[in-house]
């Protein structure tokens, strides 16, 4: 019973939404876990996903983080699922540079989308970075979207 929810996905029509596109910006605090003590962040960025049914998509988000972090940039990969109306839950790769270093990392998240008018939203988000060296970075913000 379980096994044969994953054979709908492969014959599934795509989703033929009007709004599969979604391109949102993001601002929100957060706090990095490191080794022996804590350090203050926010996160700034763009987010862009596609809808390929009704309840999956991919995307993509480029991030820049500040305060005390030393976090200059985050690119994440993740893949989305839709459950219900408004909601989404994320997760995939990425990974952080800060001038010549890089560490890879692994997102997951959260988020509600509350519609404003046809093509606009805003939405609460949540997520947790867990970096490749054992530190995790948490954000809670809002995203401004547009759908098209």
């Amino acid at each position: 019973m379980v096994l044969s929810g994953f054979g709908n996905l492969a014959s599934e029509e795509v989703f033929e939404g009007e709004r599969s596109h979604h391109l949102a910006f993001f601002a929100g605090p957060g706090t990095e876990e490191k080794k022996g003590h804590d350090e203050d962040t926010y996160a700034v960025g763009l987010e862009y996903g596609y809808r390929f049914t009704e309840w999956f998509g991919a995307g993509v988000v480029y991030e820049t983080l500040g305060k005390d972090t030393v976090r200059n940039e985050v690119v994440v990969l993740p893949l989305s699922v839709y459950p219900g109306k408004g909601w989404r839950i994320y997760a995939g790769p990425g990974y952080e540079r800060h001038d010549k270093k890089e560490k890879y990392l692994i997102r997951a998240g959260a988020g509600y989308e509350f519609e404003l008018g046809e093509q606009w939203s805003i939405g609460p988000e949540a997520y947790i970075d867990f970096i490749e060296n054992g530190d995790k970075t948490w954000i809670v913000g809002l995203a401004f979207g547009f759908h098209f």
